[in-house]
């Protein structure tokens, strides 16, 4: 009879308190909170300074920090161009997580990738109001996935796993070939800035130009880099930023989807509930609730 082998729980997660992806405007400041619990916070774009007990860290894109259970902690989002914050709070009774206390982490390409994979089951377990600030504890929808919100734990785990054994201070990126995911990181980064300044309306050929990428290059690079197409992604952009603008009050359906260059407030709509998973009212109706 074989005898089994049992893996040994190095890191638990018991729990989830909140998750999070807000799209900061330049200027934003978060005055900070304490809590008894975990807390990670991830600089998806632009940069941030993050308040952890008495000393402020700057991080910027791709960087993490840990505040660990009763630390107070900050954010003052003071990049010009916005910041994309990522948070997810937890709780963990494994004593491994005391390799996190005050623990900064650049994430590589695979990582990232995880935290992207996070956002999106977030949002299928959750609901698309990830960047709505919630006071009252995390609930999930009626028509939420019950097998998301156990991926979600189930990534986060992984993303612990593979930081743990990592040094605590993040080294320099060596130099990498043309053909390594590393080096195509200031062409998307061109590529999203374009992207954010025409946010009402491009098309692949322009992007094409402005990086000086051929059609079927950029495809390829750009689905390996991100996980997704180049004008999916465009999309996907053009709904954070519409996102804001409906979480502001100040304009109508019909005039954010004029300013997001839209035909008509029904492609707005079309668009918005494809890729959100809800329409713009809906969408709304959550915000407020």
């Amino acid at each position: 009879m074989l005898e089994p082998f049992y893996p040994p729980g190095v890191i638990q997660i018991d729990c989830l308190y909140s998750i999070h992806y807000f799209p900061f405007a330049g200027g934003y400041l978060f005055p900070g909170e304490t809590h008894a619990f975990w807390e990670m916070v991830y600089i998806d774009q632009g940069e941030a300074e993050i308040g952890a007990g008495e000393k402020k860290v700057r991080l910027s894109q791709g960087q993490a920090i840990f505040h660990c259970p009763n630390e107070f902690h900050s954010i003052f989002a003071n990049a010009q161009r916005g910041t994309n914050v990522f948070v997810i709070s937890f709780g963990s009774p494994s004593p491994a997580m005391e390799a996190f206390v005050g623990r900064v982490c650049l994430l590589d390409e695979s990582q990232r990738r995880l935290i992207r994979r996070m956002v999106r089951q977030g949002e299928r377990a959750f609901g698309p109001v990830l960047d709505v600030p919630i006071k009252r504890g995390m609930k999930q929808p009626p028509n939420g996935s019950q097998a998301s919100a156990q991926m979600l734990v189930v990534l986060l785990t992984q993303l612990l796993l593979e930081l743990v054994n990592q040094p605590s201070v993040p080294s320099a990126p060596k130099p990498a070939a043309l053909t390594d995911d590393l080096d195509f990181a200031p062409i998307w980064e061109r590529i999203v800035a374009l992207m954010r300044r025409r946010r009402d309306g491009l098309c692949f050929e322009e992007i094409c130009r402005e990086v000086g990428f051929g059609e079927t290059m950029l495809k390829k690079r750009f689905k390996r880099y991100t996980g997704c197409t180049v004008m999916a992604y465009y999309q996907q952009l053009r709904l954070e930023e519409s996102r804001r603008l409906l979480r502001q009050g100040d304009m109508s359906v019909s005039q954010v989807a004029e300013a997001m260059g839209y035909s008509s407030p029904q492609a707005f709509s079309r668009q918005f509930k494809r890729i959100v998973g809800v329409c713009p009212v809906a969408y709304l109706k959550m915000v407020k609730d």
